[in-house]
């Protein structure tokens, strides 16, 4: 203390003999080293708090957007993003698990790459001024490693869960444009050349001599095999993909399915609107599959079939007064159903309590909106 008091007091003596101008510096630059060492104490024991914050948020290891928000507010910069770094495709991803690419050569943004035995992990895009503080940025990186870690696991596997469904729906576009393709087929070529092997046998009886009886019946048994045969194909290119949907819409395939049903069908409030392709199809399956199921299994005397729309979601609703019980988890076709329903990220949903009856309903997202057809 006492050579603190010697050392002002020199100076104080020195400066007495000092021009007016540098006498004043001096004693600003004095009066400001008590004020920098409080600045000083201020940013340590702040840092300490943003240090003791940041470890108490992050202790659970927190889902990623938690973790966004903890370094953000330790790092006091609210325009902060966290990307992860995957290194199987070599790419930054979201909190989502999307793919995305961080600034380059933006003087409005900073990019922090955060490593761990020499392999990065993950980066801050953050504003420039957390720079200032690289003392604060590199514990804050090193302080939250677990739990970034932690998150980058979690969005690759939501990246994995992504293409996985983005596959699945690819599989079942595929399929689709594939029945479109058969059921083409089966009408332009095989089922024309039946129609024509038929004009053929009616020309053929008319130059018969009608008094040829023996023959005139085997040219009627041939026509009339060709005719079941041609019923076959119909039906089978229906089951396919029928043409009436591709055509005209969900509401025109439902109107002709609920036709051929074995059971009365009823159908209810289907929109006229034609949906996403993909849409109309599973749509059509699922009520399809359903019909199949009550003609089989449940019983019935009645069947209603219902389909509501709503600005981002189409709902089908097949009901039945049957003997109720069914179960999803036995044979593959509604497992087959739910598969198809989820490949859109729709849901199915079966309510079958005993002697009640049987209502399965399927909810598809559907934010687009098609034009009315003029059929």
């Amino acid at each position: 203390m006492t050579a603190t008091v010697t050392v002002t007091q020199f100076a104080f003596e020195a400066l007495g003999n000092a021009p007016g101008w540098l006498s004043w510096l001096s004693l600003a630059a004095f009066a400001l080293v008590p004020v920098a060492f409080l600045a000083g104490l201020v940013r340590g024991r702040l840092r300490r708090g943003a240090m003791t914050g940041l470890m108490v948020e992050l202790a659970e290891l927190p889902p990623a957007r938690r973790v966004r928000d903890a370094l953000a507010l330790a790092l006091g910069d609210p325009t902060l993003r966290l990307v992860f770094w995957m290194p199987e495709s070599e790419r930054y991803v979201d909190l989502d698990g999307r793919p995305m690419e961080l600034p380059e050569d933006d003087p409005d943004r900073a990019v922090t790459v955060l490593e761990y035995g020499g392999q990065r992990f993950a980066a801050l895009d953050h504003d420039p001024f957390v720079y200032e503080d690289r003392e604060l940025l590199e514990a804050v990186g090193a302080a939250a490693r677990l739990a970034i870690e932690n998150s980058r696991l979690q969005a690759q596997l939501r990246a994995q869960l992504a293409e996985v469904r983005a596959s699945r729906a690819r599989i079942v576009a595929a399929g689709d444009a594939e029945r479109r393709r058969l059921e083409r087929d089966l009408h332009d070529g095989a089922q024309q050349r039946l129609l024509g092997s038929r004009l053929a046998l009616r020309l053929a009886r008319s130059r018969v001599a009608a008094d040829d009886a023996e023959v005139q019946e085997l040219l009627r048994e041939a026509d009339a095999e060709l005719m079941t045969g041609l019923e076959e194909l119909r039906s089978l290119a229906r089951g396919i993909h029928p043409a009436v949907l591709s055509d005209e819409g969900l509401a025109a395939a439902l109107a002709s399915l609920a036709r051929r049903a074995v059971v009365p069908v009823e159908l209810r409030a289907v929109p006229p609107d034609r949906l996403p392709a993909s849409v109309e199809a599973a749509a059509y399956f699922v009520a399809s599959e359903a019909l199949a199921n009550v003609a089989k299994h449940a019983h019935a005397s009645a069947v209603t079939i219902t389909v509501t729309r709503s600005d981002r979601t189409v709902a089908l609703e097949v009901s039945d007064d049957g003997v109720g019980g069914a179960d999803a988890s036995r044979g593959s076709g509604l497992s087959g159903l739910r598969d198809r329903v989820e490949a859109l990220d729709g849901h199915l949903e079966i309510t079958s309590p005993a002697a009640v009856g049987t209502t399965l309903r399927a909810e598809f997202p559907c934010a687009e909106r098609e034009p009315l057809t003029n059929a």
